[in-house]
């Protein structure tokens, strides 16, 4: 067995192409999990805290399912999909939603109903901050990606009485533009 650290862990490295893949492949992981937090702004202005970016939207999609059925759980999918560019884009890993603009800068940032989720939920308003944008909008962010999931299929559900289609609007002209552009969108978790 050679003498080095690899033989710590019973590996036999016998070549430096075998070296480079296996010391090259804890920093790629250690590269995934950097790019899966984001550093944000608290609602008091601490900026220590971190954006928690990691698959809980699949939980909370299963979760959504099971509390208000599964083609209502698809529309929430959709809505993500569409929103978040696939759950890719830089907007939905400052702030763990699909763009809930911010009304006000003050809690609960114009959403009364933001409130009676945190409450109802165990949450604090320390849970969420606001997230500026370059595109002029302040949006409100979650520190848990499942949260941010699970407030907007809460909104949806109890505010908007299960109308998905009213998260673009509330004119009848708006929502069918909105079910135009979410319908033909496939869902690959629910």
């Amino acid at each position: 067995m050679q003498n080095n650290w690899f033989s710590i862990f019973g590996i036999d490295i016998d070549t430096p192409m075998k070296k480079g893949i296996v010391i090259a492949i804890p920093f790629m992981l250690l590269g995934l999990i950097k790019k899966s937090k984001v550093k944000v702004t608290d609602i008091d202005g601490e900026k220590n805290s971190t954006v928690d970016n990691s698959d809980g939207y699949v939980q909370a999609l299963y979760d959504v399912k099971e509390q208000y059925g599964v083609d209502f759980a698809r529309n929430i999918e959709r809505l993500y999909r569409l929103e978040t560019s696939h759950f890719q884009s830089g907007g939905y890993q400052r702030s763990n939603t699909a763009g809930i603009v911010a009304q006000s800068n003050t809690f609960p940032f114009g959403w009364s109903s933001l409130a009676k989720f945190l409450k109802a939920n165990g949450l604090s308003q320390k849970d969420v901050f606001l997230v500026p944008e370059n595109n002029g909008h302040t949006y409100v962010g979650f520190h848990s990606t499942y949260w941010g999931l699970m407030f907007t299929a809460w909104f949806l559900a109890t505010v908007r009485g299960g109308n998905v289609y009213a998260w673009y609007g509330m004119t009848s002209e708006r929502q069918n533009h909105y079910k135009a552009l979410l319908d033909p969108i496939k869902t690959k978790i629910v």
